[in-house]
């Protein structure tokens, strides 16, 4: 995690990868150390990927402080690829969903 005296930095790469989540238990210890606290997952991930794709939105927005935290945990040049909530690319089919 992220500490005022250190900066961690995602790969540089000229595309992104990643994966759909950045919490699979098999990943331990390759990923992130093994006995890393799942709470430092995001942390670790974003040391060794330089993007995520963030299913959680599909089903709920998550809070604003949720995504704030998210980004904290986040190394230097770190980005999330959200998906569409299910309401407005399923549901809606993109169309009339200004609201949401």
């Amino acid at each position: 995690m992220k500490q005022s005296h250190e900066t961690h930095s995602s790969p540089s790469w000229p595309v992104s990868i990643g994966a759909p989540v950045w919490s699979c238990d098999g990943w331990a210890g390759v990923v992130y150390p093994s006995k890393t606290p799942r709470k430092d997952w995001l942390a670790w991930y974003t040391r060794t990927f330089n993007t995520v794709e963030g299913n959680s939105t599909f089903y709920a927005v998550p809070s604003e402080s949720t995504f704030r935290g998210w980004a904290e945990q986040a190394a230097d040049g770190f980005e999330f690829c959200f998906k569409f909530p299910k309401l407005v690319s399923h549901d809606s089919m993109l169309q009339h969903c200004d609201d949401e």
